[in-house]
């Protein structure tokens, strides 16, 4: 029930950025060719958040917590 009224707001979340993708190729020895991404991400990071609210959603017999946030990086 949960993921259902989760689903209808947007999903779970997660804040896992900033990355920095650079794809790259590569011929080998052998003639085969190697893709990819060179990807890099920081040591550290801060985020804060000015505001967070709660509102309760109820589906049948449930209830479920909804939270909305707003924030910087």
């Amino acid at each position: 029930m949960t993921r259902e009224v989760s689903q209808t707001y947007g999903g779970e979340q997660r804040l896992i950025g900033p990355l920095l993708a650079i794809p790259y190729r590569e011929t080998l020895a052998s003639g085969a060719l190697w893709e990819g991404d060179y990807v890099i991400s920081p040591e550290t990071g801060e985020a804060t958040f000015n505001e967070m609210t709660v509102e309760q959603k109820n589906r049948s017999l449930y209830k479920v917590p909804v939270y909305a946030a707003e924030g910087r990086l």
